[in-house]
């Protein structure tokens, strides 16, 4: 995250260095998104995405502007912070703005765990067979996807942040005879995902609907899935 925590600290400091006793506050958010999608029980796409976002927030003069970029190179960094600058100057007075908060100690979040970071198509390939097996030879469909995040925060209080988050999920479908049967789960590790026993469920859903009636228009009670 040290990444991140820079890039939050550089806009803090491009933007008071511009504007001297401006109230800042900066962000840098990174997420690493991959899915794995499955369709006629094969699958069918891989896809990963990687992009880091800055935000930054001044008010000065009592007045607030606010702006945020995905192009974090230098140049990028200086043309955002530029851009906020300007709107701040020009921006309609803010009477409701409360101040930044007072430097906080840094909480300890669980370390997110390498294997899921980098977790590769092979593993979430791995997932979806279980899935499709689990479905003990019906039709199947649907994606397992990871998705990491890490970020930073820092403000012109001299307040620094950082933390990161892993969360994953499968998410697929079951058919027979046209009726589908879904299953979701969405754990934070990939260890957590139990292909085999969530396409046994959606297959479970899909052969409940045997011979389905139609109910005339009335009350009646049912019961909810979670989701």
């Amino acid at each position: 995250m040290t990444v991140e925590r820079d890039l939050a600290a550089s806009v803090v400091e491009l933007a008071t260095a511009a504007l001297g006793d401006a109230e800042v506050e900066a962000a840098a958010d990174r997420h690493r998104l991959a899915l794995t999608r499955f369709a006629n029980s094969v699958i069918h796409q891989n896809m990963a995405e990687d992009a880091t976002t800055v935000r930054v927030r001044i008010h000065h003069d009592g007045r607030t502007a606010s702006g945020s970029a995905t192009v974090i190179d230098e140049g990028g960094v200086r043309a955002l912070v530029e851009r906020a600058v300007e709107s701040v100057k020009v921006a309609p007075r803010d009477p409701g703005w409360p101040g930044l908060a007072s430097p906080a100690v840094d909480s300890v979040a669980p370390a997110v765990g390498r294997a899921s970071i980098e977790a590769t198509p092979a593993e979430r390939a791995m997932v979806v067979r279980a899935f499709v097996d689990g479905a003990g030879g019906l039709e199947t469909a649907g994606y397992c996807r990871s998705n990491h995040w890490a970020g930073a925060y820092a403000n012109s209080l001299g307040q620094t942040l950082t933390g990161g988050a892993f969360e994953c999920g499968l998410s697929g479908i079951a058919r027979r005879n046209g009726a589908d049967g879904l299953a979701r789960h969405a754990p934070l590790a990939l260890a957590g995902l139990d292909g085999a026993a969530l396409g046994a469920r959606a297959a479970a859903k899909a052969r409940a609907w045997v011979e389905p009636i139609e109910l005339p228009p009335g009350h009646y009670e049912v019961v909810l899935e979670p989701t």
